[in-house]
């Protein structure tokens, strides 16, 4: 429990930082900051949802099938009646919250393949396409909602190999190497299929363009210089540009 605590804390420290860098150089308004916060802390729960009767286990599937049984009902609004469409939801509910979830118990170990960068560009991934392709976001908000996830799910991993280090101690522990991998020797079709699916999605999602040119623009580095401090007395809101 406090090691989650941990990775929560950490990846929600860590993408606050960065969305609050987003909202000074005007790369995102308050909202889009405050949504991208969520998916950095998201990111930072979900390797460990490979754990089984897990706390991020429960919570990952009680979520997502909520997400995709509301997406399935407002994507049939206009083609079933409510009694038809109550049923749609709780069948994909239901679908994913017990089904989904014991056969993916059995097809999963914690510590596998779920703790490994390209785990980590597969989630991310997905997170751009249901973002873009699902919720209609746009592409520069899509892409960032992606690198925020991917952003929390890094920190965790490198969190868990920090941990592994046994920085006060002396020696290092026997899990060092398991948390944060580019390959997972115990299951090399697994690494490959997740570098696949990634490979894969990451293809099918927009062009990253648009985001990577905003980063790039001088303009966004002198507004994020001119907002670094007050430009007259301290906390008096400076007049708009």
């Amino acid at each position: 429990m406090a090691a989650a605590r941990a990775h929560l804390a950490v990846a929600t420290v860590a993408g606050g930082l960065a969305a609050t860098v987003g909202v000074a150089a005007r790369l995102c308004g308050p909202r889009e900051a405050l949504l991208l916060l969520c998916l950095s802390a998201a990111g930072g729960y979900l390797p460990d949802v490979d754990a089984d009767n897990s706390g991020p286990l429960k919570v990952t599937f009680h979520w997502g099938a909520l997400a995709l049984a509301f997406l399935a009902l407002f994507h049939a609004a206009e083609a079933y009646s409510v009694a038809e469409r109550v049923l749609l939801w709780l069948g994909v509910y239901l679908t994913v919250r017990v089904v989904a979830v014991k056969g993916f118990e059995k097809l999963t170990l914690h510590r596998g393949l779920f703790h490994s960068v390209p785990a980590a560009l597969l989630f991310s991934a997905l997170a751009v396409s249901v973002c873009h392709r699902g919720f209609g976001w746009g592409t520069t908000t899509s892409w960032a909602a992606g690198g925020f996830l991917c952003g929390g799910y890094l920190s965790h991993l490198l969190l868990d190999e920090a941990a592994a280090l046994n920085l006060f101690g002396i020696g290092t522990r026997g899990s060092l190497g398991s948390a944060c991998k580019l390959w997972h020797g115990a299951n090399p079709r697994g690494t490959l299929w997740l570098y696949a699916l990634a490979a894969a999605t990451l293809l099918a999602a927009p062009s990253p363009g648009p985001l990577l040119a905003a980063i790039v623009e001088p303009a966004t580095l002198q507004t994020l210089t001119g907002n670094l401090w007050p430009r007259g007395r301290w906390f008096v809101a400076a007049p708009p540009p």
